[in-house]
């Protein structure tokens, strides 16, 4: 058959027709039948077809089609799928499907029980007849494919795509399932494993893809909850060579993940379930898929229920920045479904030795593409650089290009201890006494990287990448140690690629870190005002590298020969293509271009302003803090008075705490001086001066009591209020935790009536129902726990895991609440500080502070957006604690921002529920935790007082913290 270029899949699951389906079924609404999740969904497609040329070749439906396992459910799950088949212009036959937890019927299962209990036998496994109405749908809607077979001998499906080349496991993870909660898990057994061993033996032999398509998560440990499939180990026993690729759902965080280096595992979470039923972050998702020769991809999408749309998903991908994933993958015994390799051709005696060994480095491009060829049994692996590449010279479609994934943890350790035995080596003449050394000083390094204010740092980021690992290995090992601050690490690892590493092997140094520095720096600057842009040709870069080269008296030729000499002596910029250079690592041109914009401000403060005007654009935004972090002198001042004059000063609070933590030296003078400002009737600059008055008063406390009785006429009613606030809270009767120093605030016992009445809008069955409780007096953090103060627990408990988040920039920042953390790691964090999580009764109590309304601000949105920060007002990320308005009791932050882990195992009312203000816990502890507050990603009902949800202890997710409470009986 002629050769295929690529196959693409789409992958849906959880559908879950049935009362918790949340879109429209067959019926019709104000906006007609788009609101139903087929309209949704071919809208999406047609886009996604339009725009990125993809349109699925085969559907996959990793399971939960439906709620219940009821037979109407399935028709009208029949419905929607035959909608999608219209619209791709496929077939039945061209669609996968396995069955979910919730595709059994418990009821069919019960009564096959209780048969079995009236004839006095004990039912069988795997329980036939809860599959009745799954069987009685799959015959149905695969009547005209005879091959495709759900069987009571063999009830699993092996789906066979003879034009595609391609082969589907359609493995059942239900096969334990019962209507008993203690079956509630996934399994699929060592029969159906050993079957499908045997079945795809074939199709191995004549090459094709193989996927398996499964319901359960085949990624974790399977005793963690009830999402795994608990027999995952004899799946890896009996077919991790059987499959290319797994796809499955039932999880809510669709990362990707691995079975084996060579079969990656994507996961998709519900398309269609009420967010109700979701965890609160978590948008409803599928996933387009993409197979190629050597490569896989995946367009991830979520549904926005505020632009009735599907989006671009970018929780799965890559931290949170993409919602396209791309991966190179050598897929194994794939040798026909995309088309069988040409034949191998013979390369000269004079490019090839005749060991079949190829040069290091081939400089000449023509001689490099005649030696790419590809002598028959030659391998040949390509590194690092794509110098001798060029538009006329590719590799062809024989050679696989990859690309260096990040190394995890162990990885670094292997690669640091590696490292500096081959340097060890390599300088010692006793090997034994070298290999001693090497131990001691890669130890000390792991140990190094491993300290919380190194985890804390961005240049966390810089350990995880092979290149730049070499990099920090070198400075190491030649200043006996690691600086603390990023810019002096990109210092360090300038002068020891440039300067040092050279020296100490006895070579010359073509150019010293003084004057390399100074010719790069106005390179790195040009390049980096073009956005996105990090290379360019010596033609381009000469009018900015040679005055800085006549500057220094470089005198060894040209800036051609500058460059080359850069390239090939230290690697610190890279030959991209023959005429191409740039930096090893956008770091180098970022911290560069800070030095630039220092040397010119020091003459020049105009370049101050136009950095200013690039604050919160992401391009910039590490080029600012660099600069900010560079000494002798420190520009905080000059720069901050230009930040504060603009709208973005108040619009990325969390760049500006950046600035706070990263700058060399901090001063609060620029914010006393908006301060000064007349604020007339401009509503925007009162905004700034409000958080401009939170900074200052954080930075120098004593300074703020100068100008508080200029402020208590202030038109801004905000700024009012926090002056008043603040006099109110030097009354207040204040703790701090011994260890940590974490803050909390006497909360004055009372009775409170708990939960929701049944008339407020959009409120849930489990906050019902509203019952009366005795809160005695206790003690209540002022704010959720910030990853500065998580930090100090860390420094002391080294061992401690670290939060999920940590190396992330959108959830590290110093006043951030802390997130990430699962209830074991809180309730660790508490004992060490001497506190305990609050009650759920005292974390209601607190959040009210004598309200009845919906929120502690009042009952409107409005009043909402004065508390928290939520969905609407967030812009899609977390904020530092306590901008928003505090309750009577002083509390901030307990609307949004961050859901809060308490002490109170989860039940789904409050019926025979504790009074007492006391913590409701069962013995044994109950499978999952309760949270409250709801987050910056929620929307507003998810943010009531009353508002309560629930996540299994051992979860880590990006909305969700803790806050401290303290009983009063601790008291001298």
């Amino acid at each position: 058959m002629s050769e295929k270029k690529s196959i693409t899949i789409l992958h849906l699951s959880d559908i879950q027709f049935g009362a918790n389906h949340r879109f429209g079924v067959n019926v019709k609404t104000e906006d007609g039948s788009i609101e139903t999740l087929l309209g949704r969904l071919t809208d999406d497609l047609k886009e996604m077809r339009d725009d990125y040329g993809l349109t699925p070749e085969l559907i996959v439906l990793t399971g939960d089609l439906v709620e219940l396992g009821m037979r109407k459910e399935y028709d009208d799950f029949s419905s929607f799928i035959d909608g999608v088949i219209d619209f791709t212009k496929l077939t039945r036959g061209k669609v996968a499907l396995v069955p979910g937890n919730h595709d059994i019927n418990r009821s069919f299962c019960e009564a096959y029980f209780l048969e079995c209990k009236g004839n006095e036998e004990e039912p069988i496994e795997p329980y036939w007849r809860k599959w009745k109405s799954y069987k009685e749908f799959f015959d149905n809607f695969y009547k005209d494919f005879p091959g495709i077979t759900f069987t009571k001998e063999k009830p699993w499906t092996l789906f066979v795509f003879e034009d595609l080349e391609l082969v589907v496991a359609g493995l059942n993870s239900t096969i334990k399932e019962s209507h008993h909660d203690n079956d509630h898990y996934g399994w699929c057994g060592e029969n159906q494993y050993r079957w499908f061993d045997d079945e795809l033996k074939a199709y191995i032999k004549r090459g094709w893809f193989r996927i398996a398509a499964v319901h359960h998560n085949v990624r974790r440990n399977a005793t963690e909850d009830d999402a795994n499939l608990r027999d995952e180990k004899n799946l890896k026993r009996y077919l991790k060579e059987s499959f290319n690729l797994i796809l499955h759902g039932h999880v809510h965080d669709a990362d990707m993940d691995w079975l084996t280096n060579v079969c990656p595992i994507l996961a998709t979470g519900s398309a269609a379930l009420k967010p109700k039923n979701l965890p609160s972050e978590i948008p409803n998702q599928y996933q387009i898929i993409q197979i190629k020769k050597n490569k896989i991809s995946r367009w991830c999408r979520a549904y926005s229920n505020k632009q009735k749309k599907w989006i671009g998903d970018t929780l799965p991908v890559n931290g949170g920045n993409a919602w396209k994933q791309g991966q190179t993958v050598t897929f194994k015994k794939v040798f026909s479904t995309f088309g069988k390799d040409k034949e191998d051709k013979k390369v000269s005696d004079a490019t090839l030795q005749s060991d079949s060994n190829m040069d290091d480095e081939i400089r000449d491009y023509r001689q490099k593409a005649e030696a790419l060829s590809v002598y028959s049994n030659c391998r040949f692996v390509v590194t690092c650089r794509f110098a001798g590449y060029s538009p006329t010279v590719r590799l062809n479609e024989g050679f696989l290009e990859m690309h260096v994934r990040p190394l995890t943890g162990d990885q670094v350790e292997r690669f640091v201890h590696n490292w500096y035995r081959v340097v060890e080596k390599g300088l010692a003449k006793d090997p034994e006494l070298a290999k001693g050394i090497a131990a001691e000083k890669a130890d000390n390094l792991i140990k190094r990287l491993q300290e919380p204010d190194f985890r804390t740092s961005r240049v966390f980021e810089l350990t995880r990448n092979p290149l730049l690992l070499t990099n920090i290995c070198l400075v190491h090992w030649h200043r006996g140690g690691l600086p603390r601050k990023r810019a002096r690490l990109y210092e360090e690892c300038i002068n020891v690629l440039l300067e040092h590493w050279r020296q100490a092997k006895g070579l010359k140094v073509g150019v010293t870190a003084r004057d390399g520095c100074r010719a790069l720096q106005p390179a790195a600057y040009w390049l980096h005002s073009k956005k996105g842009r990090t290379q360019a040709t010596a033609e381009e870069l000469k009018p900015y590298i040679e005055p800085a080269l006549k500057a220094v008296n470089w005198k060894d030729g040209t800036t051609g020969d500058f460059l080359r000499t850069i390239r090939d002596d230290s690697g610190l910029l890279t030959g991209w293509d023959q005429e191409n250079y740039g930096f090893m690592h956008l770091g180098f041109q970022e911290y560069l271009a800070a030095r630039e914009i220092r040397s010119r401000a020091l003459e020049d403060k105009t370049i101050l302003r136009e950095l200013a005007l690039h604050f919160g654009e992401s391009w910039w935004q590490e080029v600012g803090l660099l600069m900010l972090a560079l000494e002798d002198p420190s520009l905080f001042k000059p720069y901050m008075r230009e930040v504060v004059k603009l709208p973005a000063f108040i619009k990325h609070t969390s760049l500006v705490e950046a600035c706070l933590t990263d700058t060399a030296e901090k001063s609060a003078q620029p914010f006393f001086e908006l301060l000064e400002i007349h604020p007339g009737k401009d509503k925007e600059l009162w905004e700034r001066q409000l958080y401009a008055l939170k900074i200052a008063e954080r930075l120098d406390r004593c300074a703020i009591e100068g100008i508080k009785q200029k402020l208590v006429n202030h038109p801004s009613l905000d700024i009012r209020k926090w002056i008043t606030g603040k006099e109110e809270q030097a009354l207040m009767d204040i703790i701090t935790a011994e260890r940590g120093g974490y803050e909390l605030i006497r909360i004055p016992g009372g009775v409170f009536m708990m939960g929701s009445p049944e008339s407020e809008e959009g409120n849930y069955d489990n906050e019902w129902p509203l019952h009366r409780v005795n809160v005695p007096d206790f003690y209540m953090g002022r704010y959720p726990v910030t990853n500065e103060e998580y930090g100090l627990y860390l420094q002391e408990n080294p061992d401690s895991r670290e939060p999920e988040y940590w190396a992330s920039r959108q959830f590290n920042q110093p006043r951030q609440p802390i997130v990430g953390v699962s209830l074991d790691d809180a309730n660790k964090y508490a004992k060490w500080a001497g506190l305990r999580l609050p009650t759920e009764a005292e974390w209601e109590y607190a959040c009210r502070a004598n309200t009845q309304t919906i929120y502690y601000s009042g009952d409107e949105e409005e009043d909402l957006v004065r508390a928290g920060w939520y969905s609407v007002n967030s812009g899609g990320q977390l904020h530092p604690v306590g901008e928003k308005e505090p309750n009577s009791f002083g509390l901030y932050d307990m609307h949004g921002n961050v859901w809060e882990w308490v002490e109170d195992d989860w039940h789904s009312s409050y019926y025979d529920g504790p009074n007492d203000g006391s913590a409701r816990i069962d013995s044994p502890r109950g499978f999952n935790g309760v949270i409250r507050g709801g987050s910056w990603y929620d929307d507003t009902h998810y943010c009531r007082s009353a508002v309560r949800d629930t996540h299994p202890p051992v979860r880590r997710y990006g909305v969700l913290g803790f806050r401290f409470s303290r009983s009063v009986s601790l008291d001298p």
